[in-house]
């Protein structure tokens, strides 16, 4: 008896330290970096991501644009920044192309 006395207190021991409602406590996302968050983050390419809903996320600049236009684009539809700047999302810097023109527009940018 005294061998499983002492199994049993190591694994409540073991189970108070590694409680998984305790682990995940300690271990969870909060605000901005939370799953669920809703708002507005910046990925590592510079572009602005909102989450609308928790499985709804879209790119910032196909926000504003679906909203100025007041319908969602198109699948082809891309939004163009003017500036080259991805984080510039005001309404005079962005304009709606096609897959062909906007490569046509870096093109000449580059050149």
């Amino acid at each position: 008896m005294c061998a499983l006395q002492i199994s049993k207190k190591r694994f409540q021991k073991w189970n108070k330290e590694n409680n998984p409602k305790e682990w995940h406590r300690k271990t969870a996302l909060k605000g901005s970096n939370h799953h669920s968050y809703k708002g507005i983050t910046r990925r590592k390419d510079g572009y602005f991501r909102i989450t609308i809903e928790t499985n709804n996320r879209r790119l910032f600049h196909r926000f504003v644009m679906e909203k100025i236009i007041k319908r969602p684009l198109a699948k082809d539809e891309i939004i163009h920044h003017r500036d080259g700047n991805p984080s510039n999302n005001s309404i005079d810097n962005l304009m709606i192309t096609n897959r062909q023109d906007h490569a046509r527009l870096h093109n000449t940018i580059k050149n």
